[in-house]
């Protein structure tokens, strides 16, 4: 008898085994069919992630980097995804406020540019600003989104006055400022100089929304 119920139980324990194991290979196959929208462990709180890395959260910060910059700039052949599944991604990103201009930067100019969505670099230089209070560039292109392609000069001459107050910025944004201000014309000139001073001289995308 006490055999029987020995092997009974030996049966149920595989069974639940069998059983538990098809349900967690379903759930790895669901998961690897379905697109990650975030960076491992973006989920959890930021000091939390310190501690998991032993203090040297500069590494996971560096990851980010890597897995964002991966959408931001595929290979070759390979498409951009689509707009709303982008914007998802940057901003699970950066919501972890990692230290790297250039990363808000290029977010920032991929919807404006590739998706015409420059609305959208609100949520994602906002975040910028805290992570980096120290840069320039990223007050400066809020002010570009604003005043020539969305087409808000108060706003934009807002965060242009923002960005002139930051150590280092060019001498011109103040007065950028105070124009856009007033609403003052703006010369194709100095339009096309903020342009290159935030995304370079070497880009083939048009400064001004058509």
């Amino acid at each position: 008898m006490t055999t029987q119920l020995s092997k009974l139980s030996l049966t149920i324990l595989l069974l639940v085994m069998l059983v538990v194991s098809s349900l967690q290979l379903q759930k790895n196959r669901i998961q690897e069919a379905r697109p990650s929208l975030a960076p491992p462990l973006s989920s959890i709180p930021k000091p939390l992630i310190n501690m998991l890395m032993l203090g040297h959260i500069r590494l996971y910060e560096h990851f980010v980097y890597l897995w964002l910059i991966q959408y931001l700039i595929p290979d070759e052949g390979v498409p951009l995804e689509p707009a709303p599944i982008l914007l998802r991604k940057s901003v699970n990103a950066l919501k972890l406020l990692p230290p790297s201009e250039p990363l808000y930067l290029l977010a920032c100019y991929v919807q404006a540019f590739r998706y015409k969505q420059a609305e959208v670099c609100q949520e994602i230089l906002i975040k910028g600003m805290a992570a980096i209070p120290e840069s320039w560039k990223i007050p400066m292109t809020l002010g570009y989104i604003w005043a020539f392609l969305i087409g808000d000069q108060q706003t934009g001459g807002h965060y242009y006055a923002v960005a002139a107050e930051v150590k280092g910025a060019p001498t011109f944004l103040e007065s950028l400022a105070k124009k856009l201000k007033s609403k003052e014309q703006i010369p194709s000139k100095d339009i096309q100089k903020s342009f290159e001073q935030i995304f370079g001289p070497n880009s083939n995308e048009s400064p001004e929304r058509k």
